[in-house]
């Protein structure tokens, strides 16, 4: 049987094993593995290689999926965007793409599973997506510390300083182990980073440009132009490109090395930088316009700050639209900017903005007829003004049927965000946001859903 040069290479590492169990008890010469690039892991036992947290309760979605989304995070100094990334990505999928996709975040910390700033995302994304956690669609895991090498022994290259060497050979290895962890949970992975925002209908679109080059003998399709955000690749093809960067992780950044894959597998080496460039684009294929937009300013290497934007990508969507909340009539005391109006908001069509909310400000939606509420999100900030929110000092209170007052159900949590999920049915008349204390920032509502019986 012949095989093409990609079912060959699958082939030999899916059978490895096997070909050298058949072979000779002793070999007459010793065969290279991927462990050779990463010497510190000669002692390491393979369960010691075993993620220290899958999170939540070590639940981790076993059947394989058409689309594994990777996002590794690490701290940041001045601001964290992991969670508006995920609010885009998960708002922009329709409810009929849910099952197709995974996503699984890697949370880098040097301290392992059990430091502080782990814990908190735990936390931060328990609160913001339980839904999405315990349905297999998010999952949340943490190296363990064996897998890192000394990264503060790295021999400098480019006369990079020891803090960039130890940030970027850390970030490649961040890399490799979540595309290990990916390999075997779907047929595509799409490599992202935890400061992005999705199109709306990105997976679709995605879906579209791969089966529309099925038969194209592509390496990777590229949804955005930018460093190593929106890469997808067959998971087959993760153990080539897992390879080259462990060869050279000490070396080069990541972007440098998908750059040199490319031009090692595909170029003449006699041939022009022209002619290389019109080959290499056979097989890293570009989607137009780009499906994702950087909006990190902060980098994760501290004190370093960049403002990349890509030009195709138009105007990003900063709202999550629900069309299907009950019909109400809606009061406020908040002053509007402009023309982002709370209606708006409420039926789906833009986001919510008013000028700095003060003590005893309200908003108060009252249904046309009494409904039976079994869930409510209320989301506030977004991406651009994330200070814009309501916090701990605001509520949510209804009113239930054949009750004059209002009841309080729940407080806005740190991030803005309220999120109730009732065990059984509650018949209201009204729903009211309550504040209670004057803000100097203004306030933005990106997503609003009642959710009804």
């Amino acid at each position: 049987m012949l095989l093409e040069d990609r079912d060959r290479e699958c082939y030999l590492s899916n059978n490895l094993p096997k070909l050298l169990a058949n072979n000779t008890k002793e070999l007459a010469l010793p065969l290279p593995t991927f462990i050779d690039f990463l010497p510190h892991l000669y002692t390491v036992p393979n369960h010691a290689l075993h993620p220290a947290l899958i999170y939540p309760n070590n639940f981790s979605r076993m059947t394989k999926t058409d689309l594994v989304i990777g996002i590794p995070t690490v701290a940041r100094l001045n601001q964290s965007y992991l969670i508006p990334t995920l609010q885009s990505l998960i708002g922009g999928m329709a409810s009929s793409e849910i099952k197709m996709v995974t996503i699984i975040v890697l949370i880098s910390d040097s301290k392992g599973p059990n430091s502080s700033f782990v814990k908190y995302q735990c936390t931060s994304l328990q609160s913001e997506f339980p839904f999405e956690l315990n349905s297999g669609l998010l999952t949340v895991i943490v190296p363990p510390n064996e897998w890192y090498s000394d990264l503060y022994s790295v021999t400098p290259t480019f006369n990079d300083s020891p803090e960039r060497m130890y940030w970027r050979t850390k970030q490649n290895l961040d890399y490799m182990y979540l595309m290990l962890y990916s390999q075997q949970r779907g047929e595509y992975y799409l490599q992202l980073e935890d400061d992005v925002l999705a199109k709306p209908g990105y997976v679709s679109r995605i879906k579209k440009f791969i089966d529309g080059r099925m038969t194209d003998d592509w390496l990777m399709l590229e949804f955005s132009s930018l460093g190593f955000i929106g890469k997808l690749f067959r998971t087959s093809d993760l153990t080539l490109l897992l390879q080259f960067i462990a060869m050279f992780h000490k070396q080069k950044p990541v972007d440098w090395l998908l750059d040199l894959l490319f031009v090692n597998r595909y170029c003449h080496p006699e041939k022009s930088a022209k002619h290389c460039a019109e080959i290499t684009k056979q097989h890293r294929i570009r989607h137009r316009p780009s499906l994702f937009q950087h909006i990190g300013v902060h980098s994760s290497l501290a004190g370093k700050v960049q403002k990349l934007r890509e030009k195709d990508f138009g105007k990003a969507q900063l709202y999550i639209p629900h069309r299907d909340n009950p019909p109400a009539k809606i009061t406020t005391t908040l002053k509007t900017y402009m023309l982002f109006d709370i209606e708006n908001a409420y039926t789906g069509n833009n986001y919510y903005w008013a000028f700095a909310p003060v003590a005893q400000d309200y908003i108060l939606f009252e249904f046309y007829s009494a409904i039976a509420v079994i869930g409510i999100v209320i989301r506030t900030g977004n991406p651009e003004h994330q200070y814009d929110i309501l916090d701990e000092n605001a509520e949510v209170l209804l009113r239930k049927v054949n009750e004059d007052n209002f009841t309080s159900i729940a407080r806005f949590n740190e991030r803005g965000t309220i999120r109730v999920d009732f065990a059984k049915s509650v018949s209201v008349t009204s729903l009211k946001i309550e504040i209670h204390e004057a803000s100097s920032n203004w306030l933005i509502i990106n997503e609003m859903h009642i959710i009804v019986e």
